[in-house]
């Protein structure tokens, strides 16, 4: 016997007179539930119009990001170093944005921006290692690399420290070295070298300062000038 229901709201006018009962055999559920699920064509239209909806959305992705691709190098963008003002490759939305590419500076103003760092002055002496590390970052280009060298004295009395500071686009860098000495660091040497490898070490043989890498590779010995000795 096949399983039967009653019609939700069904109501008889003679009591006595019992309801009209359907088989699931003379009504279909689908037909009967027609408003609440579906059919099966009625499905496949709307996956297609959800799946035309995300391709037109991708598509406008796609579209406003290559379009700002190209506009961002239309669009002024510069950056401020000592008082000049450096063209760069494109708009950055973002200090991070900009400081990640290795092609942030305008190919014409690159080697104005090397002659800029190279030649910056650098105060003979500071009376503290924070006046000496801030004048270090008023030299470095923004964006680009600052690192340290020292003689692994701890910064006790006649010991050398001192900064490096990247040139942009010429795999250089340019060291000062310091000695502490009656409470002030006093510059001893500066110059531009290569930064590969990074000179990280320096320590005084004679008259002459030795330069290493980490590893403990010389890179090169520089005589100290007279004056300061």
């Amino acid at each position: 016997m096949s399983e039967r229901f009653l019609l939700a709201g069904a109501s008889c006018r003679n009591p006595e007179r019992p309801l009209r009962r359907i088989s699931f055999e003379s009504l279909p559920l689908c037909r009967y539930l027609g408003h609440v699920v579906p059919s099966t064509s009625g499905r496949t239209e709307l996956l297609l119009a959800m799946k035309r909806t995300l391709l037109i959305s991708v598509a406008v992705l796609v579209t406003v990001a290559a379009t700002w691709t190209i506009v961002r190098r239309f669009i002024p963008s510069y950056i401020e170093y000592r008082g000049e003002r450096i063209k760069l490759t494109k708009y950055y939305l973002t200090y991070e944005d900009y400081k990640d590419d290795p092609e942030n500076i305008h190919p014409s103003e690159i080697t104005r921006v090397q002659r800029l760092v190279v030649e910056a002055p650098m105060a003979s002496s500071f009376t503290s290692r924070k006046d000496m590390v801030d004048a270090a970052f008023s030299i470095h280009f923004p964006g680009y690399g600052v690192g340290g060298l020292s003689d692994g004295k701890n910064d006790s009395e006649h010991s050398l420290s001192g900064v490096s500071i990247e040139v942009p686009g010429a795999d250089k860098e340019r060291y000062f070295v310091f000695r502490r000495a009656n409470g002030k660091y006093v510059l001893v040497d500066s110059f531009v070298e290569s930064n590969v490898p990074l000179i990280v070490r320096v320590r005084q043989e004679e008259n002459n300062l030795v330069y290493s890498t980490y590893d403990g590779e010389i890179s090169l010995t520089r005589r100290i000038p007279p004056s300061a000795n």
